[in-house]
């Protein structure tokens, strides 16, 4: 039974990787095919096609495929997409047309130099988030400790443990608040460097 399960999740899993079903092999507009995987910027998705068309006896029209995918590509590769891409992360492909690739990699560029500072923003706003959430564990910790001293110290051994562990813990402490200060300051400059990026682009590429 186990085998069978694991036979049965394996098909699962490698019939969810076909580009396209049986039924969609032969009622297939190729051009259109192409077309939809130029629009998404994709290298070319033939190969996974045929792939998948295989199976149901069908041949990709290369042709009408190739057709339908530059003309996706020129709708895909203009510069307010490729900064728009850029700005979340992308990395050119090298998919455009040599007339249009141009024009599209310095919008890309220029986008990622956003997403850059964008990520440094919220870098350190993650690094902030953790320090204040160590900033709460340290506080509760300390009070936990200081009402086991008043209420059970125990003997002196013990009182002297909960007194060490009470110093310890508040070292800890200003150390995460002296970060959090240097942090807060590195937030502000990154906040205001990606406000002044936004400022220079301006509304270039929408």
């Amino acid at each position: 039974m186990y085998r069978l399960i694991l036979t049965i999740f394996a098909v699962t899993l490698l019939g969810g990787c076909a580009s396209m079903s049986a039924d969609e092999c032969r009622t297939a507009d190729w051009r259109t095919v192409g077309y939809e995987d130029g629009l998404k910027g994709s290298p070319g998705r033939l190969g996974d096609h045929r792939k998948a068309c295989a199976k149901a006896g069908v041949t990709p029209d290369l042709d009408a495929y190739e057709t339908g995918r530059a003309d996706g590509l020129r709708q895909f590769c203009v510069p307010a997409k490729g900064y728009t891409l850029g700005s979340n992360g992308y990395s050119y492909k090298g998919v455009c047309p040599a007339d249009l690739e141009p024009y599209f990699v310095e919008a890309v560029d220029e986008g990622r130099v956003m997403y850059r500072f964008k990520k440094a923003v919220s870098d350190l706003q993650s690094r902030i988030n953790g320090i204040e959430r160590d900033l709460d564990d340290d506080e509760d910790e300390i009070r936990d400790l200081e009402r086991e001293l008043v209420d059970d110290p125990g003997d002196a051994s013990n009182r002297q443990r909960l007194i060490n562990e009470i110093r310890e813990k508040t070292r800890n402490s200003e150390a995460h608040r002296i970060e959090l200060v240097q942090l807060s300051r590195d937030l502000y400059i990154a906040e205001q460097e990606l406000e002044e990026y936004r400022q220079l682009q301006g509304d270039g590429y929408r």
